[in-house]
């Protein structure tokens, strides 16, 4: 479409000067027979637009959102993470965002978050996805709306969603109950901003364990239907080294009925097929895999109860190039040489091994 996304927010910086274009975009896959759109959320944090959420912002948050999904429901689950974000005794909601030498607004409320730049840049992304939704279902057809969290190396804006590396430049590494609070404190504000609007939340090209966990464990907390896509640097390792198979077992999804699936993206396609086999077997060692063939499905009560159990697996990898987080451009991977396949041949092999749902 022809914008220039060398920018710290990347495609949400088009939410501020062209909203109508993410809406015509959204249009133009729905056109081409998309059945799924994502919000143009990415890499939208409050600091790309100037702002600081503090600890007892982010509380506030938590509070709202514990309110609402224990209510009068006298046994609902413990919410751990959430209770900790609520009883955040001055702990810094940010611990390793990088400074940019630029002075930022405080949001120190619950009310200051709902009028920050941050918020309403969220509610145009999820206002453009809701009216191609509803020009969709005037003409009886059905459109899901994912809302898109981009992981935490996204915001630190240098490729760190690649790699892992959220803390090469740091002194001390911090502990793993800090890591934990850190991606609850930093992906809570938009899941609390989407809820009700979007039908589903997916947490996409996390290279990092801790963080898909922490996610996945936030999703169950908040009650929120969404799933986990990782970003791979090979056929069995997440960006950071860590590999596939301790991903999926950290995600305790057998116990976690809101994490609907999970998958694959930012990754390169010659990757993709493998990938999806090892997720597929995952999860059909646990009865939670899709059968690789519809004629494998019968209709009976079993069969629905089942159906209900299953876990979808997702996959929307790149074209093949490598990532430069410094000029914030593609590049071609100059270290394959292998055949070139169409798309649409991948996406084939894809469907193949078990993916159910399959992007661009």
């Amino acid at each position: 479409y022809g914008c220039d996304l060398s920018h710290d927010l990347w495609s949400s910086k088009v939410l501020a000067d062209q909203p109508s274009l993410i809406e015509r975009q959204h249009t133009d896959f729905v056109d081409a027979g998309a059945e799924v759109i994502i919000t143009c959320t990415y890499q939208s944090f409050p600091e790309g637009f100037g702002e600081r959420l503090t600890a007892e912002a982010v509380g506030a948050i938590a509070a709202e959102l514990h309110e609402s999904v224990t209510n009068n429901v006298p046994d609902t689950a413990p919410c751990p993470l959430l209770a900790g974000l609520v009883d955040c005794k001055g702990i810094s909601p940010r611990l390793q965002l990088p400074d940019k030498g630029v002075t930022l607004d405080c949001v120190q409320s619950l009310d200051a978050f709902r009028v920050s730049r941050f918020a309403a840049s969220l509610g145009t992304a999820l206002d453009c996805a809701e009216k191609v939704k509803r020009k969709i279902a005037e003409a009886h057809k059905q459109l899901v709306i994912v809302g898109s969290l981009g992981c935490y190396g996204a915001a630190l804006c240098t490729g760190q969603e690649y790699t892992g590396a959220y803390f090469a430049d740091v002194d001390l590494l911090p502990s793993a109950e800090e890591q934990r609070h850190l991606y609850a404190s930093f992906h809570l504000p938009r899941i609390s901003m989407m809820r009700g609007r979007i039908d589903v939340v997916g947490l996409e090209t996390c290279p990092v364990v801790t963080e898909a966990a922490t996610v996945a464990a936030l999703l169950k907390e908040v009650q929120q239907p969404g799933y986990i896509s990782f970003c791979c640097r090979n056929e069995s390792e997440l960006g950071s080294g860590e590999t596939l198979v301790e991903a999926l077992q950290a995600l305790d999804i057998e116990n976690n009925e809101f994490l609907i699936g999970v998958g694959i993206n930012c990754t390169k396609a010659k990757y993709a097929r493998t990938l999806v086999a090892s997720i597929h077997s995952f999860l059909e060692a646990r009865g939670l895999a899709f059968p690789l063939t519809r004629k494998e499905e019968h209709c009976s009560a079993t069969a629905d109860a089942q159906q209900l159990r299953r876990r979808h697996i997702i996959v929307y990898p790149n074209s093949g190039e490598d990532y430069d987080g410094e000029k914030k451009e593609w590049v071609p991977d100059l270290s394959d040489t292998g055949t070139v396949k169409s798309y649409g041949d991948y996406a084939a092999e894809w469907v193949a091994a078990g993916a159910t749902v399959v992007g661009g």
